[in-house]
């Protein structure tokens, strides 16, 4: 119970509803990569990078308020890690369940997204006595 209680709080529900338009957004750039390139390793890239500076910005302002252009590098790395988890995925549904890119693309953005937040207010978002650690490490 207690598990439930600390998801469903105001900072994930505005993590929730800030998502969905940070997926409409990434999703269409994906769609519409995929679409020009026909590769889905270079539709995520695409969705990734561009993403990653919309995506960086709307959760800094409208979940986390905690703006800071510093915190973007570490922002970058969780990208990373999760775009490998998305073309992995992306990739197995593909290639061992046959599934066409668009669906395997959505099917990710079931689990994707709830790594994201994890990782995202472990080790971006962080509270305000980790703040300095992170200044000294920078």
């Amino acid at each position: 119970m207690d598990l439930v209680k600390k998801f469903l709080n105001a900072e994930f529900i505005r993590f929730l509803l800030t998502g969905v338009l940070n997926t409409a957004f990434g999703y269409g750039l994906y769609a519409l990569s995929y679409y020009i390139t026909g590769h889905e390793g270079v539709a995520l890239a695409i969705d990734y990078v561009i993403g990653a500076f919309f995506n960086y910005k709307s959760y800094s302002l409208l979940v986390f308020s905690q703006y800071n252009k510093k915190r973007f590098i570490m922002f970058c790395l969780v990208y990373v890690f999760t775009y490998l988890l998305n073309y992995l995925i992306v990739f197995l549904l593909m290639n061992k369940l046959t599934l066409n890119a668009y669906v395997s693309q959505l099917v990710a953005l079931t689990i994707c997204p709830l790594v994201l937040f994890v990782l995202l207010k472990k080790y971006v978002f962080l509270h305000e006595e980790t703040d300095k650690e992170l200044q000294d490490t920078l």
